[in-house]
C-alpha cells in the first residue's frame, strides 16, 4: 500500500464531509497529502507544518460492501468509493464481480481501504 505523499487529485474532494468519513475532515492541514480527521466536535488545532508531522500519522479504515448493481443506491455507493480509489485517496484491497445471466446484472463484492491523516496525540494546547 502507497503510503507517501498522495496525488494531487485528491484536491478535487476538497471540503467535502460526510458520514462514511466517520469524523470531521480538516482539509486545510493535508499532513501526507491526506485530510486530517477529526472527532466531530473536536476543535481544530492550529499547528505550524513541522508540529502538524510530529502530531500525526497516516490509519487506514478497513471496509468492505456488496453492491448490486441494478440498485441505484448500490451504483451511486460504488461510483462514489471508485472514483476516490481512481483519485489515489481510497485503495481497491479486493473485487470479485458475478454477473447473472438470468437477470443480466452485476453483484459485486469490494473491499477496500479510506486513508486519513489523524493526531497521534492531546494537541489541544494548540487550539
Amino acid at each position: 500500500m502507497f503510503l507517501g505523499q498522495r496525488p494531487a487529485a485528491i484536491m478535487k474532494y476538497c471540503g467535502e464531509q460526510d458520514p462514511r468519513h466517520k469524523g470531521f475532515l480538516v482539509w486545510t492541514y493535508m499532513p501526507f497529502g491526506l485530510p486530517l480527521r477529526l472527532k466531530t466536535g473536536q476543535p481544530t488545532p492550529k499547528l505550524e507544518s513541522e508540529e502538524l508531522f510530529q502530531f500525526s500519522t497516516i490509519v487506514a479504515d478497513w471496509w468492505h460492501d456488496l453492491f448490486d448493481m441494478s440498485k441505484e443506491s448500490d451504483r451511486q455507493a460504488y461510483q462514489w468509493i471508485q472514483d476516490r480509489i481512481a483519485n489515489g485517496w481510497f485503495v481497491q484491497v479486493f473485487v470479485e464481480r458475478k454477473w447473472n445471466d438470468e437477470t443480466k446484472n452485476y453483484h459485486i463484492y469490494l473491499e477496500w481501504v479510506q486513508l486519513y491523516s489523524e493526531l497521534t496525540k492531546d494537541v489541544s494546547q494548540f487550539v
